[in-house]
């Protein structure tokens, strides 16, 4: 059974020219990290899969509105770059994770689309 995410869990999806960033509380670094023992686990046959966004969202952001998301994303003013990045040339686009404080959090999901 997948594991169930804490309410305090708190992850945003930053997507820059550099790539995805993921920004998030020691908690939702948890959660994800169970989600992940969880797929790890399962049975390659059957093709399971983890929607992070979907599965770290608490209940109070899906179902009842709450903005900004306790998960959800924002764009940098510079993430059309990562779109025309020149890989063949060596140019990397990354996914980087950060755990960051909550007012850092804060700032970040302020810019939630």
């Amino acid at each position: 059974m997948q594991p169930q995410a804490s309410p305090n869990a708190r992850l945003c999806l930053d997507f820059s020219a550099d790539g995805l960033n993921v920004y998030a509380n020691r908690r939702a670094l948890k959660d994800l990290r169970d989600q992940l023992t969880w797929l790890i686990d399962s049975p390659p046959e059957e093709h399971y899969h983890c929607h992070v966004l979907m599965a770290l969202e608490n209940d109070e952001s899906k179902f009842d509105g709450k903005r900004p998301r306790n998960a959800g994303v924002v764009f940098s003013d510079n993430a059309a770059e990562m779109l025309n990045a020149d890989l063949d040339a060596g140019e990397v686009v990354d996914l980087s994770f950060f755990v960051v404080a909550e007012d850092d959090l804060d700032q970040l999901q302020a810019r939630q689309r």
